[in-house]
């Protein structure tokens, strides 16, 4: 089952887009070192 926001698909394809920007990029990279404090998620799947 896809992940729905606001009523939308997010699909594998929409976050490696995403991931693709480099402001995007910049943010997860800068975020790494706090995804201990998120138990949800797969940090090896940013």
């Amino acid at each position: 089952m896809p992940l729905v926001i606001y009523g939308h698909p997010f699909s594998s394809y929409t976050q490696k887009v995403l991931i693709a920007r480099p402001s995007v990029a910049r943010a997860v990279d800068e975020a790494r070192p706090f995804r201990s404090y998120f138990p949800l998620g797969a940090p090896d799947r940013d």
